[in-house]
């Protein structure tokens, strides 16, 4: 009944009437009721908002088994959110949840591992995290796993792999990827040089905001390297990577 009136099916809809609903089966101990009273806590929707009664019904709904609520009590836990910071309780439900095979969850406990963020840092473990999600076909973690086998941080060194995965996630619309592939493109790291493939890549990323891409799309156009020279659309992406903050092209527009 609280979902019918969250949603508004069959019913007017009413997140204060769908919160009575939900306090009434969390207190005889449903699940799916104590995960759906900790959003509308901690989105303040039909009740005051309070990220402290949000993570209490999140915990709740966690021992319960309710993965999305493990989740978001992980996120609370990281973030110290509701509950004080803690990144090993962060890390316990993270994994609780990676283990279960959410691609997000399995991406967020990687970077934990890169970082020994609530666990011993672990760079094998990271990738293979990484690897989980990437085989579900997520961009940012086929981007990762591709940045660590250019390092060759956890698996072993191959520039090869490194590009395959840059580019699925690149075709996926990642910049970040877009950005990697056009570095590895312009550099011939795992891929012959084509610094006209590597230019179309960084104008993808480039218009999409990202900085070092708006950068080096720049630095092509002025150099003539994989597109016209044009010193008008050199100055334009160098005048949009300097007003993102790099430093570099604003000591080249002075030039």
């Amino acid at each position: 009944l609280g979902v019918m009136y969250e949603n508004g099916e069959g019913v007017e809809q009413d997140s204060e009437v769908a919160a009575s609903w939900y306090e009434k089966a969390s207190a005889q101990g449903h699940g799916k009721a104590q995960l759906n009273l900790g959003v509308l806590y901690e989105n303040g929707e039909g009740i005051a908002r309070s990220t402290e009664r949000a993570a209490a019904s999140y915990l709740r709904a966690a021992e319960n088994g309710e993965m999305l609520a493990q989740f978001s009590l992980a996120l609370m836990y990281r973030e110290g959110r509701g509950v004080p910071k803690n990144d090993k309780e962060a890390a316990r439900w993270m994994t609780k949840v990676a283990q279960r095979g959410f691609a997000i969850a399995q991406i967020n406990l990687a970077f934990m591992y890169l970082s020994g963020e609530g666990v011993t840092k672990d760079y094998r473990t990271a990738a293979d995290l990484f690897s989980q999600a990437a085989e579900r076909g997520h961009p940012v973690a086929l981007n990762n796993l591709g940045l660590l086998h250019a390092s060759g941080l956890g698996v072993e060194k191959d520039y090869v792999a490194a590009v395959r995965n840059f580019a699925l996630a690149a075709n996926r619309g990642l910049a970040n990827a877009q950005l990697n592939l056009a570095k590895a493109t312009e550099q011939g790291q795992g891929v012959a040089t084509d610094f006209g493939e590597a230019a179309k890549w960084y104008r993808k990323a480039a218009d999409q905001g990202e900085p070092e891409a708006q950068y080096r799309l720049g630095l092509m156009y002025r150099e003539g390297r994989g597109v016209r020279r044009d010193r008008d659309a050199a100055n334009l992406w160098l005048e949009r990577a300097a007003q993102n903050g790099v430093k570099d092209a604003e000591r080249m527009l002075k030039q």
